[in-house]
């Protein structure tokens, strides 16, 4: 008996001579889907669209990178680095984009970039970049003009066609943003111009994990690194792969059983996550209207009785948003002119690579 020899091709020289569309399709199979968020420190710019590095920027989160939710930037795909075919493909619909300065020596800045590709990457707006919408003035011969800042100046650096897919974090539309948000529908414009795609969040779990292959398969790695994952809430085997990596290459000093009971929760559609996510949703809809009538019944969680409560906090549990009464006309009638809205779980990647903590402190206890 003759035992073949199994092989693996490592290079593939005809490639050149496939037809130009074939190879075009290859490349655009090639480049990452990732997700670039826009964080309160991510972005500082000032009316006339340069970078301000005076307000509003956390110089040191930069610097460090000591902090979890700091947000990475992208490097270029690495199919830039292939061939001229491949850089000038990914320079189609990717570039790099301007996302703020920080601070080397005196009267000096360092220009802050990542790469973005609007045709395969995601803006993720959480409720640190946007929880507040500060109206400013600024006077000009005479003239008070008010500008707000607010989201839609930071698509500023990103404005392409097509627009990238935005996603929301569920905290982010209470509040004045949430008003904001929803103004900018209405007149289709702004923020919302030219996205193809919604999707919005209400849980984020931090993954303090090494960079094992397993955690390479899911988040990528090299240049194609993704540290945020949105992950569609009906899609429960990819949840049970992220719940299984979490329990199983968790940081043990990180490691928290009750993210693990969390995400098992999510996964179990009989504890009706997706139906009470997307009920969160039109409360917060509801609530950032302009024009909420004073008969529209605002109900307390009981149903027992009438009341007028004050918005939670960003970042409280999901139960405590104020509730509507979605039977009422006017409700079902504002609900209908909602954007459609995707419902995913927001993974991040912590920065910190703790395989290599976890090395570092073994060597130290061997010496």
């Amino acid at each position: 008996m003759v035992e073949l020899e199994t092989t693996v091709a490592i290079e593939f020289p005809q490639f050149p001579k496939l037809p130009a569309e074939l190879r075009l399709l290859i490349w655009q199979f090639a480049l990452p889907h990732r997700v670039f968020e826009i964080r309160r420190e991510t972005v500082s710019i000032r009316q006339d669209g340069e970078a301000d590095v005076t307000k509003e920027l956390d110089h040191d989160a930069w610097r460090v990178r000591s902090s979890d939710l700091v947000a990475v930037l992208l490097a270029p795909p690495a199919i830039r680095s292939v061939c001229r075919e491949a850089r000038r493909f990914a320079s189609r619909t990717g570039s790099w984009k301007c996302v703020g300065s920080r601070p080397r020596g005196t009267g000096r800045v360092i220009r802050l970039a990542t790469w973005f590709d609007s045709s395969t990457d995601t803006l993720c707006f959480d409720d640190s970049a946007i929880q507040n919408v500060p109206v400013e003035t600024t006077e000009r011969n005479g003239l008070s003009i008010p500008h707000v800042t607010n989201p839609a100046v930071t698509r500023f650096y990103f404005a392409s066609s097509p627009s990238s897919p935005i996603c929301i974090s569920l905290a982010a539309l209470a509040g004045a943003s949430g008003k904001f948000f929803v103004e900018q529908w209405k007149r289709k414009r702004g923020f919302w111009s030219g996205v193809p795609h919604y999707q919005f969040y209400h849980d984020s779990i931090l993954m303090h994990l090494g960079r094992s292959p397993k955690v390479h398969e899911i988040f990528g790695k090299g240049t194609d690194m993704c540290h945020t994952l949105l992950v569609d809430a009906q899609d429960r085997g990819k949840l049970r792969q992220l719940r299984k990596l979490y329990v199983e290459e968790s940081d043990p000093a990180f490691f928290q059983r009750r993210v693990a009971d969390w995400l098992e929760d999510i996964i179990n559609p009989e504890e009706g996550y997706v139906q009470q996510c997307f009920k969160d949703l039109k409360d917060l809809w509801l609530k950032g209207q302009e024009d909420v009538p004073s008969s529209a019944l605002v109900l307390s969680p009981d149903r027992a009785n009438i009341q007028m409560r004050s918005l939670i906090e960003p970042g409280a549990v999901l139960h405590t948003i104020q509730k509507f009464d979605h039977a009422h006309d006017w409700c079902k009638e504002t609900v209908k002119a909602m954007p459609d809205m995707q419902l995913v779980v927001h993974f991040r990647l912590c920065i910190t690579n703790h395989d290599h903590e976890r090395d570092q402190k073994t060597k130290s206890l061997e010496n």
